[in-house]
């Protein structure tokens, strides 16, 4: 964010204002390198009406004394209005310049609070290659509201206790634009002082799931090679092996043939088998074993060589 063009806007809550810095134009901080290291986008540069309506809310809560966290701060504003209230509050984003300008603002605003570099992703804010983007966490009202996230992106959390804020009413001003509070209501769960909600998360062990395992040719062919390809990905996280210890084992009839090829190609565990000239008429029977992490799965074949 250093020389960063800012703007100040001009918040208005129940009972006072807040002076909100923010990026005069957030496209300005694209950065194609930080799209392509791990899809990330300056979302946190903009004052979402979400973040707006969120803020009046928490404004009106009794909150002095109630420790209340913020995840994606983005600017502060929902951060600072429950700080302006009496929480004590931490505020949290995966973007340092975020973590800065909510700081600028707090201060500007003469509310304390903390912030912190925090990313719901893993241990040590590390993500690996083909794992799915931190976008899982969603909610749904049918009967009651229901809120989803990967366990993907739970790390190695094993509890949490959670609030939930719900507020309806609200409407955009046809003329203007603006979010109309006259007829919102809002509420939060568990009440004010009743503490939170625990949960604790229950992870499936993950597993080796075969995404495909395909014959090369279709059937195995006297003097020539054949090969097996097993495309396998994590159950936790849906991101295909790329690397593991691939073990081949081929039988013709009761002798047994080894593998010329033995590794991870392209994705997939693959073994190849010279296929003997005079093979024609018995039977091929070959598996293919990847382990990766700790995690293992296996495939057999067996077929006629003609």
């Amino acid at each position: 964010m250093n020389g960063a063009d800012l703007v100040e806007h001009v918040v208005a809550l129940p009972g006072r204002e807040l002076l909100v810095l923010a990026p005069h134009d957030s496209d300005a901080l694209l950065s194609e390198e930080a799209f392509e290291h791990e899809e990330f986008l300056p979302y946190w540069a903009e004052l979402w009406p979400s973040a707006l309506a969120l803020a009046r809310v928490v404004a009106r809560r009794p909150l002095t004394g109630r420790r209340t966290i913020e995840l994606g701060c983005g600017l502060g504003v929902p951060a600072i209005a429950a700080a302006a209230a009496g929480a004590r509050v931490l505020a949290t984003d995966w973007s340092p310049d975020a973590v800065a300008i909510t700081a600028c603002n707090a201060e500007r605003n003469g509310v304390a609070l903390d912030t912190a570099l925090f990313r719901w992703d893993g241990t040590n804010f590390t993500r690996r290659a083909g794992d799915p983007p931190a976008t899982s966490l969603i909610f749904s009202y049918q009967g009651g509201i229901t809120i989803n996230i990967s366990a993907a992106e739970l790390g190695n959390t094993r509890a949490l206790k959670f609030s939930v804020i719900v507020f309806s009413g609200i409407v955009v001003d046809p003329t203007t634009g603006d979010l109309d509070f006259t007829n919102s209501t809002g509420d939060i769960a568990p009440a004010a002082g009743a503490g939170l909600y625990p949960y604790e998360v229950r992870i499936t062990p993950a597993t080796l799931v075969v995404r495909s395992f395909r014959p090369t040719p279709r059937i195995p062919t006297a003097g020539r090679s054949f090969t097996l390809r097993l495309v396998a990905a994590r159950s936790d996280t849906n991101a295909v092996v790329q690397n593991g210890r691939v073990t081949c084992v081929g039988r013709l009839g009761n002798a047994r043939l080894r593998a010329r090829v033995q590794q991870v190609q392209g994705g997939a565990a693959t073994c190849t088998w010279n296929i003997p000239p005079n093979a024609r008429g018995k039977t091929f029977r070959g598996s293919v074993t990847l382990v990766f992490e700790g995690l293992r799965t296996t495939q057999a074949y067996s077929r006629k060589v003609r």
